[in-house]
């Protein structure tokens, strides 16, 4: 028990050890808190969608107000995918 006590001490007092392991931590804080944006922000647009639909006196169900948050996501989705693909043919057509 001592020596797994002192192996552990001496791993931790590594200064290259404490680097490698708070560079990991702040890239998956940084994975967690963007994704948790995304999300939030995937579903505000969502209940925005669905709001102007109830203030336009139509009648929604709760099944059908998950199907149009799934279709909005996969439309922001799609959408974000056609930018990088046009992004990335903008970068193929300055090298010619």
């Amino acid at each position: 028990m001592g020596n797994i006590v002192t192996t552990i001490k001496r791993f931790l007092s590594n200064k290259n050890t404490i680097t490698i392991l708070g560079v990991l931590l702040g890239i998956v804080v940084l994975y967690i808190g963007y994704n948790y944006r995304v999300d939030q922000a995937i579903d505000t647009t969502a209940e925005k969608t669905i709001e102007a639909l109830k203030a336009q006196d139509v009648q929604i169900s709760a099944e059908q107000e998950s199907v149009i948050k799934q279709r909005v996501v996969s439309a922001i989705k799609e959408q974000a995918n056609n930018n990088i693909q046009n992004s990335s043919s903008l970068m193929n057509t300055a090298d010619v």
